[in-house]
């Protein structure tokens, strides 16, 4: 079972750290790490298969609630950290917007996964 506590934590580093645009190759590993966390936990919740690796999750068509919000926020993660974190990319004002949209959503995440209720609640 995964801690909500812990799962917190884990995006509040993130979050913490993202600040520093600079900073955001060193940072995709806790990204990814933040990510899988939020949504082992809400597939626990939605009584679904829980990821191995960081990839989007498919919800179930009658998926809905708190726990769908946590997967729906950790896949556009997923999409928005595919390029941003990769060695290659240049700090231009393309790639700076793109990482303050994902300083946001990671902030999307963060409240989602705090509204959650404990699991089995």
């Amino acid at each position: 079972m995964h801690s909500k506590k812990d799962c917190v934590k884990l995006i509040e580093k993130v979050r913490t750290n993202a600040a520093d645009p600079e900073s955001a190759y060193l940072l995709r590993t806790r990204i990814k790490r933040s990510i899988l966390s939020a949504a082992r936990l809400a597939a626990e919740q939605l009584d679904i298969k829980a990821p191995r690796l960081p990839a989007p999750v498919a919800l179930p068509a009658a998926a809905s609630g708190l726990a769908s919000a946590v997967i729906v926020s950790c896949n556009g993660l997923i999409a928005k950290t595919r390029e941003l974190c990769q060695p290659s990319e240049a700090l231009d004002s393309r790639w700076r917007k793109g990482w303050e949209e994902v300083v946001k959503e990671l902030e999307v995440l963060q409240a989602a996964v705090e509204a959650m209720p404990p699991h089995g609640g």
